[in-house]
């Protein structure tokens, strides 16, 4: 591998956040220290409350010399006075880098870092000066909670995200991060505003298939983990259940040192009550008997979350308006937390989970949250399409703020964009592709096929339809790859 730094200068940027994270912070910090192939200077600069355990004097005395010898020429440590969002914390540190820093590594502190991916990420940056954003498809996750071991694969069948492992990004999209609150799906926050930044698609490109698995990314120190947990042990894509933790190295080819699995596997459980999760009461609307309402049904009853009840007001007659019929299911609801479904709508497994927990997780470091929703992803079954967008659900409220400040009972539509208004104050939002509302559009909603798909025709030769490969993207103008769209068996 020859990767160089001809010109002299930081050309590299490591970026690592830092918050309660004192179990696995040390493990990321010694993936760092071994780093191979480094013949180019790099930095490292770390942001983390003042609060927190692990601080820049224990880096110098346990990193510091090590990381210089393989390169590192600045150690910057950016004391944070008060819990800020993590997309704060990364546009803080990118305020940080050096002028001369091209590439900016994202290095989280529950990963531990195959021993080239730092000489692996510069070198595609210096190959390719086209490049805005590289990751990997493939990695390994290790839970603490479950001491079993899973794959993740990108590529993995139904699975449609633009964020995968191992991820950098060319340094100036860093250095100008808008300034906006996300405390969850900040990946890809980082992604569509690198996106925004440049005004056009990325560029792309994913690590060598090789060296994935000498790396490993701890899970399950955290609230947010939990949600992706139930998709582990359940194997829903991208990952895949590989068996307990001696067994997983094993069956996976996994390449750890020796002392590094035994401080892995010693990492302690994060503890927590499920029985103590707050009721969430999902409040539906029945405007129809048919499959729909059959389905929205069903994708409500199948989620993971546990203390829940669905809460059904009947509207068949459409003689009440959304907001009155809202406001009946929100003094018939007995949980916390109210989470508005459309019946002609679907949930994703992990749905009502991801939003409590993103909640609790925001009340835990003072913030005033009354709601959470996410952007949903539209699909119409009629032109056989699906698209992210840029909308909200009603989402998930308090429901004493729900009873304090009920929905406008006049309005016969346009209810959750006028509750936003006001409400929008105390609601935050998770961002993601397909994170797991399904908004289905069709003829009979009262706002009609508001949402505009990009339909090509299917282009057919005279004697057999056009060869396309299962890679391809597929003819009908999803953007998805061929297999995950219309290639489905």
């Amino acid at each position: 591998m020859q990767c160089s730094n001809n010109k002299g200068g930081v050309v590299l940027t490591v970026g690592l956040p830092i918050w309660k994270s004192t179990h696995t912070v040390e493990l990321a910090l010694e993936s760092l220290a071994r780093q191979k192939d480094v013949n180019f200077d790099w930095e490292l600069v770390v942001a983390e409350e003042e609060d927190g355990a692990y601080t820049q004097a224990a880096i110098e005395n346990n990193f510091g010399s090590r990381l210089r010898k393989i390169g590192c020429k600045n150690i910057v440590y950016l004391p944070i006075s008060n819990h800020i969002a993590l997309s704060m914390k990364w546009r803080k540190m990118g305020q940080m880098i050096s002028p001369s820093s091209k590439c900016f590594l994202l290095q989280a502190a529950d990963c531990y870092s195959y021993p080239f991916r730092l000489a692996e990420t510069y070198l595609m940056f210096q190959e390719d000066k086209d490049i805005d954003w590289v990751q990997q498809k493939k990695g390994i996750f290790y839970n603490v909670n479950t001491k079993h071991i899973y794959l993740f694969d990108w590529d993995s069948e139904g699975y449609n995200h633009p964020c995968a492992l191992n991820m950098a990004m060319k340094a100036d999209y860093i250095r100008t991060l808008p300034a906006q609150e996300k405390f969850s799906c900040v990946d890809t926050w980082l992604y569509t505003s690198a996106t925004d930044i440049k005004g056009s698609p990325l560029n792309v490109k994913f690590l060598p298939r090789g060296n994935w698995r000498r790396g490993v990314d701890i899970d399950g120190r955290n609230h947010i983990s939990i949600t992706r947990q139930e998709m582990m042990e359940k194997g829903i894509p991208p990952f895949t259940p590989i068996g307990d933790f001696l067994k997983g190295l094993r069956e996976a080819q996994i390449s750890l040192p020796d002392d590094i699995a035994k401080r892995i596997y010693e990492v302690e459980v994060m503890k927590l009550d499920f029985n103590e999760l707050p009721k969430v009461s999902v409040v539906m609307i029945q405007t129809r008997t048919n499959d729909w309402f059959e389905k929205a049904k069903k994708s409500v009853n199948n989620q993971y979350y546990p203390n829940k009840e669905l809460i059904v007001v009947n509207n068949l007659e459409k003689k009440k308006t959304i907001g009155a019929c809202w406001n009946e299911g929100i003094k018939r609801a007995t949980g916390k937390y109210c989470l508005f479904v459309g019946d002609d709508d679907e949930i994703a497994p992990d749905y009502t989970m991801s939003l409590i927990i993103n909640i609790l997780h925001n009340i835990s470091i003072g913030r005033n949250l009354k709601g959470m929703t996410s952007y949903l992803t539209a699909f119409d079954e009629d032109v056989k399409a699906s698209v992210p967008a840029r909308l909200y659900p009603t989402g998930m409220w308090e429901r004493n703020y729900l009873l304090e400040h009920p929905f406008d009972e006049k309005l016969k539509k346009r209810v959750d964009t006028e509750y936003y208004k006001e409400g929008g104050k105390h609601v935050s939002t998770i961002m993601g592709w397909n994170y797991g509302y399904f908004y289905r559009q069709h003829d009979d909603m009262i706002s009609g096929r508001n949402i505009k798909f990009k339909i090509k025709p299917k282009i057919v030769d005279k004697k057999k339809e056009v060869d396309i490969g299962r890679n391809d993207k597929c003819l009908c103008g999803s953007g998805k790859k061929f297999k995950y769209c219309c290639g489905r068996k």
